[in-house]
């Protein structure tokens, strides 16, 4: 039987460096933080007309298409899931799938290329999710399709397009005005940071989780790990107690 002085000598008091190292690997926040002077940079010099960006976009190698769209997703709030509803809905309010808006005064045009087609405008199609985020990508048309939503779904002339994205799909309305530019992406930063707070938590907590996992597995090969709920143990006396880890040595019968 261990006391607490054995386990004061061999417990882990700190996260282990692979889980750190996996955290800081799969964090978004860090890549936007570091990035955000050349989004801004990029988003003041493209001011020519509404499309400059895509051109100053190609110029780049350190703002890769899908970092430019995550800095986007994240500063209007449109995340997957309204853009999966978007990819539903837009279809049958933009005729031949053209988006009619007033940037700067002036009536401006574009054509959807991805709009009316199967493939669905989630995080992992449009390489924004965790796994995708820290491959350069470049641009590509679903990619280029959602970045002119979001810069200028808001001033779209179409009377029924979705109040979402009349609210949060705005930001061309900064281009080229780099003091209002640099003050909305700096305190939308410290805003996001504060939030994802809790999401952070909860990524370190799964990591834990599996560390301890594949250490169980590692050391005893021979028993049975998983997830299964434990058999006569409630806190109801209806339901059987979920744990997140249980280990069966071989053979065994936990339900006797």
């Amino acid at each position: 039987m261990r006391d607490t002085k054995n386990l004061e000598n061999n417990a882990l008091k700190f996260w282990p460096r692979e889980i750190a190292a996996q955290e800081r690997n799969s964090s978004i926040i860090p890549k936007l933080i570091e990035t955000q002077d050349k989004f801004i940079s990029l988003l003041n010099f493209a001011d020519a007309n509404p499309f400059a960006w895509k051109e100053a976009l190609q110029t780049t190698k350190s703002l890769p298409a899908n970092l430019f769209l995550k800095h986007l997703i994240v500063l209007s709030d449109i995340g997957g899931e309204k853009l999966m509803r978007f990819k539903h809905e837009l279809p049958n309010i933009f005729e031949n799938d053209i988006m009619k808006f007033t940037w700067q005064r002036k009536c401006y045009n574009y054509k959807f290329q991805t709009l009316s087609e199967k493939k669905t405008w989630n995080n992992k199609n449009l390489l924004v999710d965790g796994d995708s985020i820290s491959v350069q990508s470049e641009l590509v048309p679903i990619t280029e399709d959602v970045c002119n939503l979001i810069l200028f779904g808001g001033f779209s002339i179409n009377p029924t397009i979705p109040p979402d994205i009349i609210e949060k799909c705005t930001i061309g309305a900064l281009l080229g005005k780099k003091d209002e530019l640099s003050t909305f992406v700096k305190q939308r930063y410290i805003w996001v940071s504060r939030i994802t707070g809790g999401a952070t938590a909860n990524k370190l907590g799964q990591l834990a989780q599996n560390y301890v996992q594949n250490y169980l597995e590692e050391k005893l090969p021979n028993w049975r790990i998983n997830k299964d709920q434990l058999p006569n143990v409630s806190q109801n006396e209806r339901t059987s107690l979920s744990v997140d880890i249980i280990a069966y040595p071989p053979k065994a019968n936990f339900a006797e």
